[in-house]
């Protein structure tokens, strides 16, 4: 594909219950950071004096294309439709013409009973889902990976559909090799580089500053998973002179697999890691001498994606 000039991001709303599907919704918000899109759903609304469903409807009339999750639950019902947030966003979409994405779980995957709807909502799951499949082309997932990788792929054709948007593979998609320049400008312009993908070299720095009990809004912004994701503060280096590429270090975080390498990583390993630069802006309590006051403090930190290779 021919590198286009044109770059823009498009709200992108995701619909589904959430209790059940959080580790499907925190991996699809990862996919969206990567492509650079903007996500709007249940987790973003914040506080207003309209009803929960104004809201949810307004929200997806405003965006640009519909993804539709859907698990083993029906959902929340709203008591004059008698029909769920999530049908009733899904259906709001079709009146406006969004183009839609719908992911089904798939039914043999392992699922917690709590998690799985019985004898009423459990048919007018199964009414929807019969709606949904008799509509649109539907792919079925069952790890929360499975699911992003699907979305990747389907959300890039998407946006190439749309008029005026073209969307550069390489560029969202392809790890960038050379990315010490773009390291050192994030440090300065975070909200601009924020986002990014690419190959650094780094340098664990004292294991006794790993971070375990991190703050859960921290967690939420990242898109990462609550209760399985460390932090350790490292430098980021030049390879070929092993100099710092900026004076202070900054925080390391992974999940899971990932989290398990920085628990067992020795203090001054020099490891070729890929990362996803992140900015974000956490709203917390600080105490000076005349009491404390609630204000936004700023965060530079790297995710964790892949460790390449360790010295």
């Amino acid at each position: 594909m021919a590198k286009s000039d044109i770059r823009q991001s498009v709200p992108v709303f995701v619909s589904s219950t959430y209790e059940d599907l959080i580790p499907y919704r925190n991996e699809v918000q990862r996919v969206l950071i990567r492509l650079e899109q903007i996500i709007k759903g249940m987790e973003y609304f914040g506080s207003s004096p309209k009803k929960p469903l104004d809201v949810c409807l307004e929200t997806v009339r405003n965006c640009k294309v519909f993804v539709g999750i859907i698990g083993m639950r029906y959902g929340s019902i709203e008591e004059t439709t008698k029909k769920s947030f999530t049908q009733l966003e899904y259906e709001e979409a079709i009146k406006n013409k969004i183009p839609i994405l719908i992911y089904i779980i798939n039914e043999n995957h392992p699922i917690s009973p709590r998690f799985v709807d019985k004898d009423e909502r459990a048919a007018m799951l199964s009414d929807f889902k019969e709606i949904i499949t008799k509509n649109h082309t539907i792919s079925y997932f069952t790890t929360p990976e499975d699911l992003g990788k699907k979305l990747a792929s389907d959300l890039l054709e998407v946006l190439e559909s749309l008029d005026d948007i073209k969307i550069e593979y390489s560029e969202n998609i392809n790890v960038k090799e050379n990315f010490d320049e773009i390291f050192k400008n994030f440090i300065f312009r975070p909200a601009k580089y924020s986002a990014q993908e690419g190959v650094l070299n780094i340098k664990i720095t004292d294991k006794k500053k790993l971070c375990v009990n991190i703050k859960p809004n921290v967690i939420k912004e990242l898109h990462l998973t609550f209760g399985d994701t460390i932090s350790v503060p490292v430098f980021v280096i030049d390879e070929k002179t092993n100099t710092n590429l900026i004076a202070d270090y900054i925080y390391l975080y992974g999940e899971k697999e990932l989290a398990d390498w920085i628990e067992k990583v020795l203090p001054g390993t020099i490891a070729k890691v890929k990362v996803r630069l992140d900015f974000l802006m956490s709203q917390e309590i600080v105490s000076y001498d005349g009491g404390s006051i609630l204000k936004d403090v700023p965060y530079t930190n790297l995710v964790l994606l892949e460790v390449i290779n360790e010295k």
